[in-house]
């Protein structure tokens, strides 16, 4: 494949798939939120339901972390150490 149909096909895919994105607060430098590629925009308001990791993993032992959830799928990642 050559380079030029490489990068074209690079390109298509960075169109129709968003990143995922990382944002610390703005508040407090230590808490971090992930986007995933499906976290809807404008994002205020859009989270339907959170869940603590620990409701999934009741044995975790770390940072909290928090599952954003919009309409059964997961969107966004909270860390709050």
């Amino acid at each position: 494949m050559s380079k030029k149909r490489i990068k074209a096909v690079l390109n298509k895919i960075r169109k129709t798939k968003p990143a995922i994105r990382v944002r610390i607060s703005e508040n407090d430098p230590a808490v971090g939120y992930i986007y995933l590629p499906n976290h809807p925009k404008p994002s205020s308001g859009c989270v339907d339901n959170t869940i603590s990791i620990t409701e999934v993993l009741p044995n975790y032992k770390g940072v909290p972390i928090y599952l954003d959830f919009k309409d059964g799928e997961l969107i966004g990642i909270e860390i709050v150490p």
